[in-house]
């Protein structure tokens, strides 16, 4: 529940209007902010989008260090809440708190950050999961046929 209550609108004294946003972002960012606002209007219909192609891409920011990603991040999520979570860091999360943090959102931005080649195995498997919405898996105990699914928030009426 904690995180249902991030994604609200809030409208403050220094609220901008959407149309501001985007030519602040295209100012700042150039070609990358524009790329980033599309991507931001379609992670909006996310849920209309993946039944059409039974995937979702990932933003996929990068380049050298203080080159504006992680402030071009911050702006996205900033879009959804006033006070946005911090990234979650791709080699030094939990696998819990990595798995779950794709399943707090549908229709909105998850930030993994300081994503690199030498991330482990099973962290570049669980980000295609989270593009194609597979999902992860735990066994229910020690024995038994039980699954626990830690699933992919993809569709509209989908729990």
């Amino acid at each position: 529940m904690e995180d249902q209550k991030n994604f609200m609108y809030m409208r403050t004294p220094d609220s901008i209007s959407f149309t501001e946003w985007t030519q602040r972002m295209k100012l700042v960012h150039g070609k990358n902010g524009m790329l980033a606002v599309a991507w931001f209007c379609a992670a909006l219909f996310r849920d209309l989008i993946y039944p059409l192609f039974n995937c979702f891409p990932h933003l996929f920011l990068f380049g050298p260090p203080r080159s504006g990603k992680s402030w071009l991040a911050w702006s996205l999520q900033y879009m959804f809440a006033g006070n946005p979570k911090p990234p979650t860091h791709v080699i030094h999360a939990t696998d819990a708190a990595f798995t779950r943090s794709f399943s707090w959102v549908r229709n909105g931005v998850t930030w993994m950050d300081e994503y690199g080649n030498e991330a482990p195995y099973e962290r570049i498997e669980a980000l295609k999961m989270a593009y194609d919405s597979t999902g992860r898996a735990k066994a229910k105990g020690g024995y038994g046929h039980a699954i626990n699914r830690t699933p992919i928030k993809r569709r509209s009426g989908e729990r």
